[in-house]
């Protein structure tokens, strides 16, 4: 039986998603050496899988693994989360609390376990309920059946409130990776909230939702695999895109740059150039011996920041090394910021925020409330 135009094209796209997750499982496996990240990314395979196996209606033929996947979803979120936690935690360690993160899976099993027992023709008969053209779901089973979202949900929370932690007290090289993860997980969050949305409101108004449950899962699983190509992008093995035009006839190879990066971070540290206030890039790039462009590409590519967010997440770092200090208690705000290395109030306070996520004083105010 021929598809539909549209629902062919959906199978296309969410078969195409459901082999690029595979690869890129077993790519972070072999490459980044991050189980963490590979199970959650496994997870998704299966969820999009799952997807494909009754869009497509393979599902009909197959009746005796209805089920089989769902448990395997419940693993995107905690192993997401721990990953973050590697990532963002030096000397972080799996321990024995950390399987309680195998709670959700658990409950996946046992959720699914009545329908492992039913009998092949009782099987056959609610795959037929489930593939039926037009089929608006009741309400109830919309809220009972996306607990896998929920759980999705509440690790993505968790992680932006442990990466917006982690970007005030991480070194500046790791700062823009926490920002990342920040900025993903509220992108992540609002995905998952129009994807409940949108299926409460077909089911209130008894409108068929499967087309639209494909393109938001199908959003969902591009948006996960994003994560799988930040941690690739971080062991150097797929050349950078962006790299081509304006350093592509750079003498930098990844042993060259490496070292200009260890140079810099050593520099930064030891001599604390980003205290004076009027710093350029072309006075640093003096300092450590190198041209100015070497130094632009160095910070693009390896830290992948530009010089002054980088030297202004320097400045923040000082800042915040000098609130909890006694000793620099009688300085104002914004004589802080100036001994710091800022040079205007607008973008020390500009600088601060990005970097904590609130001002000087909230900051101060939060301090003081413990």
């Amino acid at each position: 039986m021929p598809y539909p135009p549209f629902q062919f094209l959906l199978i296309l796209v969410l078969g195409a998603a459901t082999l690029h997750g595979c690869y890129l499982s077993v790519l972070i496996f072999l490459k980044n050496k991050d189980c963490l990240l590979g199970i959650a990314l496994a997870g998704v395979t299966a969820y999009l899988l799952n997807y494909l196996l009754f869009l497509s209606g393979i599902i009909r033929f197959y009746p005796d693994s209805l089920g089989v996947l769902y448990p395997f979803m419940f693993l995107s979120g905690p192993a997401f989360f721990l990953s973050v936690k590697k990532a963002l935690e030096p000397g972080f360690r799996l321990r024995q609390v950390h399987c309680l993160h195998l709670l959700p899976l658990a409950y996946g099993c046992w959720r699914m376990w009545p329908v492992y027992n039913m009998p092949a023709a009782a099987k056959e008969e609610l795959v037929a309920w489930l593939l039926e053209p037009g089929k608006s779901y009741p309400l109830q089973v919309v809220l009972t059946g996306n607990v896998f979202i929920y759980v999705l949900m509440a690790y993505t929370v968790a992680i932006w409130h442990f990466a917006r932690q982690k970007r005030m007290t991480l070194p500046v090289p790791d700062c823009a990776k926490a920002r990342w993860y920040v900025r993903f997980s509220v992108y992540f969050t609002l995905l998952l909230l129009l994807d409940m949305s949108v299926k409460i409101s077909f089911s209130l108004l008894h409108l068929p939702s499967a087309n639209m449950e494909y393109v938001l899962a199908g959003l969902i699983a591009v948006s996960l695999h994003l994560i799988g190509y930040h941690a690739l992008g971080r062991t150097d093995f797929f050349p950078k895109i962006i790299t081509g035009g304006k350093y592509k006839t750079s003498p930098l190879d990844a042993a060259k740059l490496e070292a200009g990066k260890q140079a810099l971070l050593k520099h930064m540290e030891t001599e604390k150039p980003y205290l004076d206030t009027g710093l350029r890039i072309a006075d640093l790039a003096e300092q450590l011996g190198m041209p100015s462009h070497h130094l632009s590409h160095i910070l693009s590519e390896s830290m992948g920041m530009k010089f002054s967010d980088f030297v202004n997440d320097y400045r923040v770092s000082e800042v915040l090394r000098r609130l909890s200090d006694e000793r620099f208690r009688h300085l104002s705000i914004e004589a802080l910021g100036t001994d710091c290395g800022f040079s205007s109030k607008t973008t020390f306070l500009r600088a601060f925020k990005k970097r904590t996520g609130i001002t000087p004083g909230a900051f101060l105010n939060a301090g003081k409330h413990g």
